[in-house]
């Protein structure tokens, strides 16, 4: 395995070779960074520019981080020695540099996604403007209604209106393909990474702890205000009470899991959707919700060896894959997502991984 790493400064690229405690730090979803120490003798010293010298990290043949120099630091100790410590992002974080104005959108998500990354492009020059790639997510509606705000980056717009709309969500990818960059906005794929990690082998520790801070037996869900419902004089403008399930849910303004109350007894949570007026839409809605509390989060802490530095393997840990985990120690064996990596390049065996948080049914987790 080898790494190499390129800078580019116009139509010039030089090779940045013997350098100090290089990392590329990388997570599902957010812009990567890469991170390095220049020392005096290094031919680049002093010749990197912020934001306009452009990085490049290989991992035999392949791309591993692609982006820009966003800070020089210098550095020094008491002995006289001095060093420069040199952080770069990845391309994703371009989107941070294209602005919106106000808009009002009606229209398929994927179509503003796309609307969104033209814009961008037509702002920044050609090394920040990114190809359009997969898009899969929707809602079921297939339209999208917000409002863009004054001021805000595409970054940021795509992450309010899109990636955190709990009616859609996904994850941004960015592939360096021979014919450019490409941005993914698409849904987890599931796709399975092809080793596997045991004990004795290559796991070295694995330890669970659950998220019960969202659970409910029980859900009261409300809509929109009700102006037609009478109240005394003193309550006008101050308190008035909102649209209910009750009448559509014989009589009861909550909903309630048999099973889980059977278990854990009354655990009441509740949810409003303002714009709701409707009681069969509210109900929908509401059991939509309240499956999802009805799960709870599990989350793992794993310290693991990739075994491809080693040549054993064909392929290494890769960001957004799931890995078979096994470990008899514990009774787990489970399918895992690597969530985080940070790659330290000047020794693999270290690399560190994050995993991501399992969703399971509370019924099937004891929590004993």
């Amino acid at each position: 395995m080898e790494f190499r790493v390129f800078a580019k400064q116009g139509k010039d690229v030089h090779a940045l070779v013997e350098i100090g405690e290089p990392k590329v730090s990388m997570s599902v979803g957010v812009a990567a960074s890469f991170t390095f120490i220049l020392y005096p003798n290094n031919e680049m010293y002093n010749r990197l520019t912020q934001l306009t010298t452009y990085v490049d990290v290989m991992r035999d043949s392949e791309y591993i981080f692609r982006g820009r120099v966003v800070a020089i630091s210098p550095k020094n100790n008491n002995d006289g020695s001095f060093w420069q410590e040199v952080t770069c992002e990845s391309a994703l974080a371009y989107l941070n540099d294209s602005m919106l104005v106000w808009e009002k959108v009606n229209q398929p998500p994927g179509d503003f996604f796309r609307k969104l990354i033209n814009n961008h492009n037509g702002q920044v020059d050609s090394e920040r403007q990114l190809k359009i790639g997969n898009v899969n997510v929707t809602n079921s509606t297939n339209n999208l209604y917000c409002y863009v705000e004054d001021g805000l980056t595409t970054l940021a717009e795509i992450t309010t209106d899109l990636i955190q709309n709990e009616d859609l969500g996904g994850e941004l990818w960015i592939r360096y393909e021979s014919d450019g960059t490409y941005i993914d906005w698409v849904r987890d794929s599931k796709v399975k990474g092809s080793q596997d990690i045991r004990l004795a082998k290559n796991l070295l520790e694995l330890s669970t702890s659950p998220d019960i801070s969202t659970v409910a037996t029980v859900l009261y869900p409300f809509g929109s205000v009700q102006s037609d419902v009478n109240t005394d004089d003193k309550a006008k403008g101050v308190s008035t009470p909102h649209l209910t399930i009750s009448s559509v849910n014989n009589g009861k303004p909550y909903l309630v899991d048999d099973e889980l109350f059977r278990k854990y007894g009354w655990l009441a949570k509740t949810k409003t959707w303002d714009n709701v007026t409707d009681a069969n839409n509210l109900l929908n809605k509401a059991k939509a919700y309240f499956d999802k509390l009805k799960k709870i989060k599990v989350s793992y802490t794993l310290q693991a060896v990739d075994l491809y530095p080693l040549g054993v393997v064909d392929k290494p840990f890769e960001l957004g894959k799931y890995y078979h985990v096994v470990n008899p120690a514990i009774g787990t064996e489970e399918w895992l997502r690597i969530v985080g990596i940070v790659i330290d390049m000047a020794r693999p065996l270290e690399s560190t991984y994050t995993i991501g948080d399992q969703v399971k049914r509370l019924v099937d987790y004891d929590l004993e």
